[in-house]
């Protein structure tokens, strides 16, 4: 399996999960996609991933994945240093927010996975100190929702109404519900070192 992706993140979920896979990055033009709908935008994205990838591996398995973050159904860019990281985290203050994570599964032309999953999280209150300690980490920088819920943006977090999987951005119980059904679940279960098998 091809992981059309460069996300460090998804592809620690695969390899916890303990599937074989390598990573080719997709090379899309993302500004292209002008849907307004944030789930079928997403879907759109990681389809335009594996399909790039898949036109120059048409016998691989290629998986993309792309994920969409909206406030008050609006599209909200990621913060790319320390201000916007800021002006970020106070606009969630409090507030909850919405992830759109689609997942698509190709084989050649064939689309055999194209799915969108969606999670809400809720934001505690922030006040200026904990927002500019968070900012001072860098961790939320170049990530979707502005935190990293499985760093130290978990303490960010009230409540969060779907799968964390989605939040990461990677849905991995929809991934390996496909694999069980196209009967690749064995298959791609890495061996352990030394197994000649």
């Amino acid at each position: 399996m091809i992981l059309a992706s460069g996300s460090a993140i998804r592809a620690r979920l695969l390899r916890d999960a303990g599937l074989r896979f390598e990573v080719q990055p997709a090379d899309i033009d993302e500004e292209a996609c002008r849907l307004e709908d944030p789930g079928a935008r997403a879907r759109e994205l990681a389809l335009g991933k594996a399909r790039a990838i898949a036109a120059r591996h048409p016998e691989r398995l290629v998986l993309g994945s792309d994920q969409v973050f909206t406030l008050d159904g609006r599209f909200v860019p990621k913060p790319v240093d320390r201000a916007s990281l800021i002006a970020k985290l106070r606009s969630l203050s409090g507030r909850t927010h919405v992830f759109h994570c689609g997942l698509a599964l190709v084989r050649g032309s064939e689309v055999l996975l194209d799915v969108v999953d969606r999670a809400e999280v809720s934001i505690h209150e922030l006040g200026e100190a904990e927002i500019a300690a968070y900012a001072d980490t860098g961790e939320g920088i170049g990530c979707a929702g502005g935190y990293r819920l499985e760093e130290g943006g978990v303490r960010l977090i009230r409540e969060v109404r779907g799968s964390h999987f989605t939040v990461l951005g990677l849905p991995m119980l929809e991934l390996v519900a496909a694999l069980r059904r196209l009967g690749l679940q064995e298959a791609l279960y890495r061996r352990p070192e030394g197994d000649p098998r």
